[in-house]
């Protein structure tokens, strides 16, 4: 399993671009941010990221939705050396993420909102690296 973790951020707003950049930049080991949807959809085709921010304008059109999902099944189909423990590692870190960016990096907090104890939280944070960078 890979150790690094790839996240993009595709965000139309420079001030939401910086901020989530400067939050997901500590946790990830290369973060690639990009103002629009079609550069965004043309680095996913040509890169492999665990996790993707999408945060643009509500009128983003049906073909931009169509070709991210298309991106998606791609990836998924020919992806051919993840494995399910890979998968499961994958959204459980991601999901580990997110929880510590919706609680603001507050452990007690973010273990309440996974349904797990403190001293699991952070078992799993030192596994996925996760502690915040200096």
């Amino acid at each position: 399993m890979t150790s690094e973790y790839h996240v993009l951020v595709i965000s139309n707003d420079p001030h939401a671009r910086l901020r989530l950049a400067n939050g997901l930049g500590r946790m990830a080991d290369r973060l690639v941010t990009v103002e629009s949807v079609d550069e965004g959809i043309q680095m996913l085709v040509d890169g492999r990221f665990q996790l993707v921010v999408i945060n643009v304008d509500a009128n983003i059109d049906q073909d931009c939705w169509d070709a991210i999902s298309l991106v998606k099944q791609h990836k998924l189909e020919t992806d051919s050396v993840t494995t399910l423990a890979e998968i499961t590692a994958a959204a459980e870190r991601a999901g580990i993420v997110n929880a510590l960016a919706a609680n603001d990096h507050h452990r007690e907090s973010t273990a309440k909102a996974l349904g797990i104890s403190v001293r699991t939280l952070h078992y799993k944070m030192n596994r996925y690296d996760l502690h915040q960078r200096a």
